[in-house]
């Protein structure tokens, strides 16, 4: 599988206001689908000659007042095909030119909202809600051929033979909403209490079926609302801290340090700076923070800049001289 990334972006950064955007596209040769084998429950990976990926995607993050951190970042993304097979092939693969890559949602959003601030002398009290919108998606290739798909049981003991169900292949987009509060001790010791899915959305996540449809049919599905309190301690030896901003109010500081002085870092760049620290490659990363991969480039880029390092590497060390992590 070889890949061609061509993209151009912008940063801006500037009284607590940072926004990123960019457009990219890529062109694939010799993808590698994974197909149903038949009417068998074995899968076969497969080449596709030529795809495609093109899209959009921005993030902004704003820091009105001292302690609250608001950020909304979204993606628009088309990913098709740009070869078919020929038949019967395309059809039963549903490889074929103008069709979604699987997986792939055309469009996604998520939105961010934290406030902290001091509790008392030696711990400090957060709060933290999300949002996260995830389009339409298919799970193969195939489900876009003859859908919705009515799949007749033959295996079954407990449904007649014959016996038809119809679905609609096509994931629906979901919504999923989250809420923690929790109190971190200057010691390392931080209590928290969490919703996750609030509202509990039932997320399709993917379409299963075996022996091509004919035995079990369901769907794979995200976490039902979780509600809980977790204790954690952070030791300072063998793990990364995220430090506090290096310049939380101007205090004492000299006109001359204030000119001088390192721009800050978002409370998104932190975050993303202690698993770079970790040596989280950029898909671990974006697979941790539930961020895509062009969106860790750009704070990755703006870590880079901010600190004045010459790349990641140098980064993680400016930033443990700074004591923005500490190892």
């Amino acid at each position: 599988e070889t890949l061609w990334n061509y993209e151009a972006g912008l940063k801006y950064s500037r009284r607590g206001v940072t926004f990123n955007a960019a457009i990219f596209t890529s062109s694939i040769r010799d993808l590698q689908v994974t197909l149903d084998a038949g009417s068998c429950s074995s899968r076969i990976v497969f080449n596709v000659p030529k795809a495609h990926t093109a899209g959009i995607e921005a993030e902004l993050a704003v820091s009105p007042t001292p302690g609250l951190d608001l950020s909304l970042a979204g993606s628009l993304v088309s990913a098709e095909f740009d070869s078919t097979l020929p038949e019967p092939l395309a059809t039963s693969t549903g490889i074929r030119k103008g069709n979604r890559l699987p997986t792939v949602p055309k469009f996604q959003m998520a939105a961010t909202a934290s406030y902290g601030t001091r509790f008392s002398d030696n711990a400090e009290w957060y709060v933290n809600a999300s949002f996260q919108h995830v389009g339409s998606r298919y799970t193969q290739p195939s489900d876009q051929e003859n859908n919705p798909r009515d799949f007749t049981h033959n295996l079954s003991p407990l449904v007649p033979p014959g016996s038809v169900t119809t679905i609609n292949l096509k994931l629906p987009s979901y919504n999923l909403f989250n809420l923690s509060t929790g109190i971190n001790w200057d010691s390392g010791l931080e209590l928290v209490a969490y919703v996750n899915n609030l509202f509990d959305e039932n997320a399709k996540l993917s379409f299963d079926r075996e022996r091509g449809g004919r035995a079990r049919l369901g769907y794979n599905v995200g976490q039902p609302r979780t509600i809980g309190l977790a204790a954690r301690y952070k030791f300072r030896s063998g793990a990364v801290v995220v430090a506090p901003p290096l310049w939380n109010s101007p205090g004492d500081v000299s006109a001359d340090a204030v000119a001088t002085r390192p721009e800050p870092l978002t409370t998104r760049e932190r975050e993303v700076l202690a698993l770079v620290a970790e040596g989280l490659p950029n898909k671990a990363i974006a697979a941790t923070l539930g961020i895509s991969d062009q969106t860790v480039k750009f704070h990755v880029a703006a870590i880079i800049g901010k600190l004045g390092a010459a790349n990641r590497t140098d980064a993680v060390r400016l930033a443990v001289r700074r004591g923005l992590v500490i190892m």
